[in-house]
């Protein structure tokens, strides 16, 4: 009885794995995702809209965003370190309608040392443009809410997309959740705690166990 079902399961996975290749494959339609993660001919990330980490300074990145249609009313909480320079997204496509979370340029010594890019309506969005990370990192909260998770998907470059999904998530809650991409210093997760994957030790996405 175990074989026909190990049979079934990997002829399934199989089956996934080709049905993900054939739609990579394929031209998607990713809503105007690359054009805002990649606003700039020759400038990919870890790049954004010509910000350079560690080589864009603050006035620099400040007339930059200044004349960047998707980013609304630029803030700024400069002359302390680290800086901020933030705003909200105008309403696009990719991004979450009416979100809450503002965008972040953070500057160290007059200089940009990270980006936090938040509101991508779809984590798989960002996974079909970017590929398969490095590494996946899944923290859990141990102060304020158990059941919450941070998923982490971990890219050469100083490139991370965050997405959060609770503890009976599914693949489909995944690749549905509210996602985030950070360039520069990886996020750090007060009183989480944190396990990591290897992308061939999560089938199906996901761990067999999330909590």
């Amino acid at each position: 009885m175990i074989r026909p079902l190990v049979k079934t399961a990997a002829l399934l996975a199989l089956l996934f794995a080709s049905l993900i290749g054939t739609i990579r494959a394929q031209p998607y339609d990713d809503g105007g995702l690359q054009k805002l993660l990649a606003p700039q001919p020759g400038c990919w990330l870890p790049c954004w809209n010509a910000i350079r980490l560690h080589d864009t300074t603050v006035t620099e990145a400040s007339t930059i965003l200044a004349s960047y249609a998707p980013a609304g009313e630029l803030g700024y909480h400069l002359g302390q370190n680290p800086g901020q320079i933030y705003w909200q997204w105008s309403t696009l496509q990719p991004i979450q309608r009416r979100i809450a979370q503002l965008a972040y340029v953070w500057l160290d010594e007059d200089r940009v040392t990270q980006i936090y890019l938040p509101g991508f309506r779809a984590y798989v969005d960002v996974w079909m443009l970017l590929g398969k990370p490095r590494e996946v990192q899944i923290y859990r909260d141990m102060l304020h809410d158990s059941n919450r998770l941070i998923y982490l998907s971990v890219y050469d470059g100083d490139i991370y997309v965050e997405s959060q999904i609770t503890c009976s998530a599914r693949a489909v809650d995944l690749w549905h959740s509210l996602t985030a991409v950070i360039i520069g210093r990886i996020p750090r997760y007060v009183g989480a705690w944190m396990t990591p994957y290897a992308p061939s030790d999560l089938r199906g996405w996901l761990p067999d166990e999330l909590c």
